[in-house]
């Protein structure tokens, strides 16, 4: 790996602890501790991505109609459906 790119990885490694941190020290109840980690992370993801993706969270429709589980990040285009089905 080159060092130019390790050095990118750790300043983003740098301002996931601190943020990480902050939140911990600002937000008390244990879920909404893990929510703003996970949003912390899809920030920095997206950041990575070339334009016309991002990084989400939320559920994946399938075929029958099936609905997963909650996700926490996911990775999608900006082509991907994302608003309610009944707004279509």
């Amino acid at each position: 790996m080159s060092t130019r790119f390790t050095v990118f990885l750790q300043a983003a490694e740098r301002r996931l602890r601190e943020t990480a941190q902050a939140v911990g020290e600002a937000l008390e109840h244990g879920g909404e501790n893990g929510t703003g980690h996970e949003a912390t992370l899809r920030e920095e993801l997206t950041k990575l991505l070339p334009m016309g993706y991002h990084i989400t969270s939320g559920f994946i429709l399938g075929s029958e109609p099936t609905i997963s589980a909650q996700i926490d990040a996911y990775s999608s285009t900006t082509r991907c459906i994302t608003q309610p089905l009944n707004k279509m």
